[in-house]
């Protein structure tokens, strides 16, 4: 299935899930970044989630509150406990995906399971940009998390703690579902095409094209930092929903970029640029595969957003 086709799909789901939510409502509102519109899950209730993570899997854009400032944030949850959290710059919660680089960032890796009527587990947070940034306290030294959250009609909302030898500090959860294309079933060939990559610390004035084929194979190269990279993407778990598990090896870098030539795994999945469009953007949280900090490499964290050519 082509990109084109895919998008086409897209449309027809959004379609119909914006009028089972008409339909089982009596009507409906603009509700942005809430979830509102959306392929009916089973997290609008509010209800706890399901053991088997059913019931909270999916893809989640809102705020991140650190210090009184509202922070982007861009997370994946998957059935199987697993979360991705990306923490961009400050955001004012429009619906959009902030597909611009930062000054500093942060992912946060880590785990989850349900626990009465909550979600709870743990992380570690990596800096990222750090060749721009590297007095960034996550490009310092790794961060650890203590996680918290709820559903609150539809939405995660919860805390962090998050602790580093310079102190703690707590973040504060506002994310909304963004499920619409969540649900889609993840299947290499709807990937294949060039990609211009926006958010990549490596990418300089739109130098990298990002090349996926029908089979899953990627393989990236960037004319002024010199990174090549060569991977592969695979559907995360049996398929169900649109998420793939991502390996990718990264080589050649020069200074001051070096420090990000290394072996990544992590997740990804595909959305549209704002919560009530229907293009494509490709998103990858990808982290060096060793997130205990057991390595006595310098830890490196990567998000990549590509575009379709």
């Amino acid at each position: 299935m082509s990109i084109k086709s895919h998008r086409s799909l897209i449309l027809c789901l959004g379609l119909l899930g914006a009028l089972r939510v008409l339909a089982g409502c009596g009507g409906g509102s603009s509700g942005g970044s809430r979830g509102e519109g959306a392929v009916s899950s089973p997290t609008r209730s509010g209800a706890p989630p399901a053991v088997s993570g059913d019931a909270w899997q999916g893809r989640y854009v809102g705020t991140v509150t650190i210090g009184g400032v509202q922070y982007f944030g861009d997370a994946l949850l998957t059935a199987d406990g697993a979360i991705r959290l990306y923490v961009g710059g400050p955001y004012a919660d429009d619906g959009t995906l902030q597909m611009s680089v930062p000054a500093g960032s942060a992912q946060l890796v880590g785990t989850l399971r349900a626990q009465a009527d909550q979600l709870v587990g743990t992380a570690v947070i990596f800096g990222q940009d750090c060749a721009a940034a590297p007095a960034s306290r996550f490009c310092r030294q790794m961060g650890r998390g203590e996680i918290s959250v709820a559903f609150v009609s539809g939405s995660i909302q919860g805390d962090i703690a998050v602790a580093t030898d310079d102190g703690a500090e707590t973040w504060s959860l506002d994310l909304g579902n963004w499920n619409n294309y969540y649900v889609l079933p993840a299947v290499t060939a709807y990937l294949a095409g060039h990609y211009q990559e926006t958010l990549a610390e490596f990418t300089l004035d739109g130098d990298t094209i990002v090349s996926i084929d029908a089979n899953g194979a990627l393989s990236l190269q960037s004319a002024n930092s010199g990174c090549t990279g060569n991977g592969t993407l695979r559907p995360h778990l049996d398929g169900a929903v649109n998420v793939y598990d991502v390996s990718l090896v990264i080589e050649s870098c020069i200074a001051p970029y070096d420090y990000l030539n290394s072996t990544y795994t992590g997740l990804a999945t595909t959305s549209p640029s704002s919560y009530w469009d229907y293009d494509t953007v490709l998103r990858m949280w990808l982290s060096r595969p060793d997130p205990d900090g057991s390595s006595s490499a310098p830890q490196a964290a990567l998000m990549m957003s590509g575009e379709p050519l």
